[in-house]
């Protein structure tokens, strides 16, 4: 029951609970019933919450009908206050008559900052608790940090990290609670933003204005599934943005997932268009499904219509012309936005999951189009289009039909009957076939072209291409599935791949932006050419960005949360190999706590996850960390990690303060470095040590066993932590495959080191 707040109150009382009583709990020591005891009323009027100087702060109220019962405070789990009201709140007790006006029910704590729970190790975790007979009631939490032990910057926009979480309905608080729980830990180079969705052929002025994209649509309008036709407006986004100071990432959707929530083809642009099949994909049989075919699927919406897409073929001018004037009309009032407001504009991420549909997944294939099948020929030929706009698009030799007879041992008289094998479809391909495998990069290659052509009808309306993003989904194969392909021309999969391939989600005119769940996000998935997938993608670009993420897998029961862990090395991997930003996805506003309910998805969850609590230590940890750095913080004060670091001579061990390194009775250790190739290009080199003091450690460096020279720039101490930084004057190379770090000491008393982290900078 919540009990509400009479006008006349002086002061606000809020969060107020009625604890309803515990069954099969005894009666406590007091003698009263347990139903009685945790009949409780409270109110916790303030807490502090992110960044504290000298204090920590907890103000309200609270009555229990209990004689014997305590408040504690724990930090981080550890008992730091036991106390009991101490005093008079009138105002309660005007408001509830059954408490008596002599009952003290109010309380007051400043709790001085100490070192012993505050550390640069992420957020301290302040909960109170009532306590009464051996259980205990949380009644409110939040997470602090010590002002003193991170350094504020002012980072310039090209060196922060972003932290987007993926919401909807805007202007109705979609973004939530986020900005109160994150944007106190939003601070030096990691800096929180949010990600709107904007339909950008569904959110239109509708057939009688020809489907022209409208800024300013009635976020209110319904579709004839009851369903509003979008979320939000592209106006409300913006105006968002601009009132709350917090930075946008616009996602402009206008494929396959653009029109899932329902056909309503008076407004939709793409349901209008695939009522020609003409406009649409094909499969083997020549058949466009009815939309709904593949509503038993899961998505983001409920019965998604994903059985029909448009075609991606370049001599359809009719998709291609509608597709371009409505992004380019929602580009021009990005543009002038970002013009107007650049700190407040991160980037656009563009038609997310762009195939040749994959969702049957080994029943149909894509795309037989009539125009997709000439545009094939003449890509073979490098003919037609190829012969003069995207004749620089050709990587082959092109062919003659009787050289293409001779490679393929066919026997087409013409180029009209040159098409691919429909019976051989994707249930483990016969990988050598010769047909297939020009088939499947032409695919690719259409889905890179598609990619290209939407970033550059952006970057003509002026959006940099520095911040237009691909928005393509790499999932880590399982079972007996085979890696996707890496590059355009990589060989034939075993399975249905859509068109899909690395290579193929970088524009011509943009970046790759990577959807990333489960395995994929941890950089832990097999690959063509076994180096790691992020390692793969700095090849192509390193100016990437993650645009859609969960540590949860999209395959997993909807019920597996990820432990903090796992989030941590998420979010590691990521930030360690240059991604721009990072956009979490919260689509549902599920929370943890609903994890028991029919509603929860933990691929769609953010609120009150250990991804949440990850993110939130890593914004703090990183706060001083320029985007582009690799920095190794062996986990944070909630994990413990080796980061993968290892030594020959020495005995390493995980802990919550870093990375300790057994010591005694040596005079120096080698350490062995991960993830080589990440410290190409970098200039310093920053160590942190737990409780060493200045003048005790001499460090040299080695790549392959050949020393690189490093020059000390300086050495200082700060409260119980000392600080080494040096110039890397040598390069690493591209062949390295070893990086070494000897530590020698002198005047060293203790049996071990604590290392809190190791960064190379820029």
């Amino acid at each position: 029951m919540i009990f509400r707040v009479k006008s006349f109150l002086k002061r606000k009382i809020y969060k107020i609970y009625y604890i309803r009583s515990l069954k099969n709990i005894k009666k406590n020591q007091s003698g009263i019933s347990k139903k009685n005891v945790d009949d409780i009323k409270f109110s916790i009027d303030f807490m502090s919450k992110g960044k504290v100087a000298t204090a920590l702060e907890i103000e309200g109220w609270m009555y229990s009908q209990a004689s014997l019962f305590e408040l504690v405070v724990e930090f981080n789990g550890c008992i730091v206050k036991s106390f009991r009201p101490d005093l008079m709140r009138l105002d309660v007790c005007s408001v509830f008559s059954e408490i008596d006006k002599d009952v003290k029910t109010g309380f007051k704590l400043q709790l001085p900052v100490d070192g012993k729970y505050f550390n640069s190790r992420g957020a301290t975790k302040v909960e109170l608790f009532y306590v009464v007979g051996g259980s205990k009631k949380m009644l409110a939490s939040s997470f602090v940090f010590n002002e003193e032990s991170y350094v504020q910057t002012g980072p310039k926009k090209k060196e922060i990290f972003y932290f987007t979480v993926a919401s909807s309905n805007i202007s109705l608080g979609g973004f939530g609670d986020f900005k109160e729980k994150l944007s106190p830990f939003s601070i030096g180079y990691c800096q929180l933003g949010f990600m709107a969705p904007v339909l950008y052929m569904r959110s239109t002025l509708g057939a009688q204005s020809d489907w022209q994209f409208d800024s300013d649509f009635d976020a209110t309008t319904k579709q004839i599934n009851n369903k509003l036709v979008v979320a939000d407006s592209l106006i409300d986004i913006l105006n968002y943005s601009k009132k709350f100071k917090i930075p946008c990432l616009i996602g402009l959707n206008g494929g396959i997932w653009s029109d899932a929530a329902g056909s309503c083809p008076e407004w939709d642009l793409t349901d209008h268009l695939e009522e020609d099949i003409d406009n649409c994909q094909w499969n083997q049989r020549d058949e466009v499904m009815p939309d709904d075919y593949l509503k038993h699927l899961t998505g983001a919406e409920s019965a998604p219509e994903l059985s029909r897409a448009l075609t991606l073929n370049h001599y359809n001018k009719t998709v291609r012309a509608y597709k371009k004037r409505n992004l380019q009309q929602a580009g021009k009032v990005i543009a002038e936005f970002a013009r107007e407001n650049p700190e407040l504009y991160i980037g656009t991420n563009l038609d997310p999951d762009c195939y040749q549909n994959p969702f049957f997944e080994g029943e149909q294939w894509y795309d037989f189009n009539p125009a997709s099948l000439q545009q094939f020929r003449d890509w073979l030929a490098a003919s037609g289009v190829y012969a003069n706009e995207l004749r620089n698009t050709i990587k082959h030799i092109p062919y003659s039909l009787d050289s293409l007879n001779a490679y393929l041992g066919t026997t087409f008289t013409c180029w009209d009957n040159v098409e691919p094998p429909r019976d051989r479809i994707c249930k483990l391909w016969n990988t050598e076939d010769k047909f297939l495998s020009l088939w499947e990069k032409f695919r690719r290659h259409l889905v890179q072209r598609h990619y290209s052509d939407l970033a550059s009808w952006l970057s003509d309306v002026g959006i940099s291409r520095n911040v237009i993003y691909s928005s393509q989904g790499f999932t880590a194969p399982q079972f007996s599935f085979e890696p996707f392909a890496l590059s355009l021309n990589s060989p034939v999969k075993n399975y249905d791949s859509g068109g899909m391939s690395l290579e193929g989600s970088k524009p011509d005119r943009g970046h790759i932006g990577a959807i990333l769940y489960g395995e994929s996000a941890r950089n832990n998935i097999r690959t063509e050419n076994r180096l790691s997938f992020f390692e793969n993608i700095l090849k192509l670009d390193s100016d990437w960005a993650v645009v859609e993420f969960n540590p949860a897998d999209l395959r997993d029961p909807p019920k597996v949360l990820p432990d903090y862990g796992f989030a941590w090395e998420c979010l590691r991997e990521i930030f360690n190999h240059q991604a721009r930003l990072v956009n979490l996805m919260a689509w549902n506003g599920s929370t943890a706590h609903d994890i028991d309910k029919d509603h929860f998805n933990a691929h769609m969850a953010l609120r009150d996850t250990p991804l949440e609590q990850a993110v939130i230590d890593f914004m703090l940890v990183h706060s001083d960390v320029p985007r582009g750095s690799v920095c190794y913080s062996f986990g944070s004060n909630k994990f413990a990690s080796t980061d993968n670091w290892t030594s020959r001579d020495t005995e390493l061990t995980a802990t919550a303060q870093g990375l300790k390194v057994k010591v005694e009775g040596a005079e120096s250790f080698t350490l062995y470095a991960p993830q080589i190739s990440l410290y190409r290009g970098k200039k310093r080199l920053l160590i942190e040590i737990l409780g060493t003091v200045e003048g005790v450690l001499t460090l040299s460096a080695a790549v392959n066993s050949q020393s690189i020279v490093l020059q000390e720039v300086k050495n200082t101490h700060r409260a119980e932590m000392s600080i080494y930084e040096y110039d890397i004057l040598s390069d690493v190379s591209d062949t390295a495959n070893t990086f070494t770090l000897e530590f020698r000491f002198s005047r060293l008393l203790a049996k071990e080191l604590l290392i809190n982290r190791i960064v190379f900078l820029k």
